[in-house]
């Protein structure tokens, strides 16, 4: 029993060690925690939903591979990743520590590994250790992908909320829909037990993972590019100032663009201070 539990919750913790270590200035641990035990809290709602929608949008038995998809999506993927979703809302989107781009992949990443943790360790007790294997390739790092995308999206509408474009409600919309989108395709090319659509699924997969993981390193890099390069221009006007100012350059960490100082960037208006 030890043993499975292991295997249940290892990848879990290696994907969210991973997530969390790319963040040059990492997120409060007791905000992360809280994030990731609601996530695994919210499987109680996901099964209840789940089983009450259950008789009107199966997966195990369907007339046709589009009625598969629309039970799919809107049986699984839309209940799994709306609760994931209000999560990071509810909780980490107007929270002070959200005010980098990378910081809703974590908050997003850690509420869906939450989810994937206790779901994880269910099909592993249930089904045994080569169930755990197959899922640590698998389902597991799919919550992460689906949590990476939420992030994007998530990241993107705070931006918005700086730069005058009114898109917030937009990129919110779409920090719950791509993801479920998705999750969806993932689950449909499970499900479908047609075997060419399985062959795609291991090409879908595939792109999935290296989807996610170019987002996860590019958000990283921005972040610590950002971090460093404010630090270091504060320090060399600190040592070459001849005059009392408080005018600092930095660059954001989103467009690009030097910053002469100031909460905001001039370019995109995202939050930097």
């Amino acid at each position: 029993m030890d043993t499975l539990l292991y295997l249940a919750i290892i990848p879990v913790v290696l994907l969210l060690s991973f997530i969390y270590k790319k963040d040059s200035k990492s997120e409060p641990m007791n905000m992360v925690v809280k994030i990731f035990f609601l996530g695994v809290f919210s499987c109680i709602p996901t099964i209840i939903v789940e089983l009450f929608l259950g008789n009107m949008f199966s997966t195990d038995e369907f007339s046709s591979l589009v009625r598969l998809f629309i039970n799919v999506f809107i049986g699984v993927a839309l209940v799994e990743e709306f609760f994931k979703w209000i999560i990071v809302k509810l909780v980490a989107y107007n929270n002070s520590n959200h005010d980098e781009t990378y910081d809703a992949i974590v908050y997003s990443v850690f509420a869906s590994l939450g989810f994937a943790c206790f779901e994880n360790i269910g099909y592993v007790f249930s089904y045994g250790f080569g169930t755990a294997l197959i899922r640590a390739f698998s389902a597991v790092p799919g919550h992460a992908c689906f949590g990476v995308i939420m992030g994007y999206f998530f990241s993107k509408a705070k931006q918005s909320t700086h730069n005058g474009s009114n898109n917030e409600g937009i990129y919110l919309l779409l920090s719950l829909v791509i993801p479920t989108l998705v999750h969806t395709v993932y689950d449909f090319l499970v499900f479908s037990k047609v075997e060419l659509l399985t062959l795609v699924w291991f090409v879908f997969v595939i792109a999935l993972f290296i989807v996610c993981f170019i987002l996860v390193s590019k958000a990283a890099k921005e972040n610590a590019y950002f971090i460093k390069h404010y630090v270091t221009v504060t320090t060399n006007q600190a040592n070459t100032a001849s005059t009392n100012t408080t005018t600092t350059s930095n660059f954001c960490p989103y467009c690009g663009k030097q910053n002469p100082g100031g909460n905001f960037c001039p370019g995109c208006g995202a939050k930097l201070n």
